[in-house]
């Protein structure tokens, strides 16, 4: 296979070990196939030695109509603080796949790296839970963490949103959910190679939508038809937040994009849209990489330096020094 000359030589050979490897287009699964796979790549994907935070608890979030699962992440440096600024973090996988597992290792990460605390949330995934059931669980999830901010040792004025993916889209519509209900403040969203547009229109789609890695024309029309098969729902600023009415009086945002990546020319599109709008948007493009990257930080330095990237950010959002 002759591999695009941008393409940073690490991806290629991640790209070759996974063809090797005999894994399966995710178009040609079943849901059930598709999960498990996902959760064995997501294995590989560990640092060979686990990193070490303060705390790991898994907490059941009561959301009163249904439960779900949440995972709280604390830093090393948790001892020395009173309370916590959060993260709030939503993992990708089309809506259809992933969970509080496949993000471990980079959330252990950050979480070190920034000295925040991250709770991140196993909303319920489609096909079984269609669209909004995840934006519900999402926005719910947000509102029962300042609810319980006291019991969770963390602070409720320095809360922050984010996500990979179509966790980032989760992630974009909650500042926008948030934005609108007088009891939260969000002060910064953090969007990893967001979905931002289901309509799939944009240029790059077509540019890198084989060859690319997993994500190809076949897997992401498969996800989106899972989650929300109804075309003229797609334009639903719940589904694709670039159709929002407004974008004004949005918190502070970090864009990171892969720059071979399908979604890239819908994330450049949103960062322009929140710039229009007034909102302090930082645009940070991870070259050579694609779709999926920033959790193989055993595998690419490229990674790491993304994941280095939103941690100093988030720093700064939260104001620590």
């Amino acid at each position: 296979m002759i591999f695009d000359k941008k393409m940073d030589p690490q991806v290629v050979k991640m790209i070759e070990a996974s063809q090797r490897s005999g894994l399966k287009r995710i178009g040609e699964m079943s849901v059930l196939e598709a999960r498990a796979q996902y959760a064995g790549t997501s294995l590989g994907l560990d640092y060979s030695e686990v990193t070490k935070v303060s705390i790991v608890e898994d907490i059941e979030i009561d959301l009163h109509t249904r439960r779900i699962m949440g995972r709280l992440y604390k830093p090393m440096i948790y001892n020395r603080l009173n309370s916590l600024p959060l993260l709030l973090f939503f993992h990708g996988g089309g809506h259809v796949v992933g969970g509080l597992d496949s993000h471990d290792s980079a959330l252990r990460s950050i979480c070190n790296l920034s000295s925040c605390a991250i709770m991140s949330v196993d909303y319920r995934l489609a096909p079984e839970h269609r669209f909004p059931a995840a934006v519900e669980d999402a926005f719910d999830s947000l509102k029962w963490i300042v609810k319980n901010s006291n019991e969770l040792e963390v602070d409720p004025k320095k809360i922050a949103v984010g996500g990979d993916s179509a966790g980032g889209n989760l992630a974009a519509v909650c500042a926008l959910l948030a934005r609108d209900c007088e009891l939260l403040n969000l002060c910064f969203q953090l969007l990893i190679y967001p979905v931002v547009d289901l309509t799939c229109q944009h240029d790059s789609h077509k540019k890198y939508g084989a060859g690319y890695g997993v994500l190809d024309t076949q897997a992401i029309n498969w996800f989106i038809n899972q989650y929300i098969p109804l075309i003229e729902l797609r334009t639903d600023w719940r589904a694709s937040p670039i159709y929002a009415n407004s974008h004004v009086d949005l918190p502070s945002a970090l864009i990171l994009l892969a720059e071979l990546d399908m979604l890239y020319d819908e994330g450049v599109a949103y960062h322009k849209k929140l710039v229009g709008s007034g909102v302090d948007s930082e645009l940070f493009v991870s070259t050579g990489m694609v779709h999926g990257f920033f959790r193989a930080g055993n595998i690419l330095e490229g990674a790491v330096t993304a994941q280095v990237k939103c941690a100093n950010v988030l720093r700064l959002a939260f104001g620590i020094e």
